[in-house]
């Protein structure tokens, strides 16, 4: 699993390997989505930080795979109402399962977000 951090912050965890995290967090599609969604108001990615990709952490994994199998208490201190304000957590798995649908299976990797996001946008 691998970790992108923006600016030095911790911002999301994937399990995909480093060569295709790096592909991930680099597509444009991606760095499109991290300018719209927001932190307390402000944008995840400004268009310019630094992104850095590392091997996640013990703690970020173990907050992906409570998130993988429905247990939002994670070790950060959010509980399951809390975290990622709950229903937005859950948005973000119906997501990222409607997007692996779309994508060939060899190819789909699951993206947890590290921070809680404001809002996810509405499907239309």
């Amino acid at each position: 699993m691998h970790t992108l951090l923006i600016d030095g912050v911790a911002i999301a965890v994937t399990d995909a390997d480093r060569e295709d995290a790096e592909a991930l967090f680099s597509s444009d599609g991606f760095k499109d989505d991290l300018k719209s969604l927001t932190v307390e108001g402000r944008p995840l990615w400004d268009g310019v930080a630094a992104f850095t990709v590392r091997e996640a952490s013990e703690d970020e994994v173990a907050v992906f795979d409570d998130f993988e199998d429905g247990d939002f208490d994670d070790e950060f201190g959010e509980d399951d109402e809390d975290a990622a304000e709950g229903d937005d957590a859950e948005a973000l798995a119906e997501d990222a399962d409607e997007e692996e649908e779309e994508e060939d299976d060899e190819d789909a990797y699951e993206v947890m977000f590290l921070v809680p996001i404001d809002q996810f946008p509405e499907e239309s």
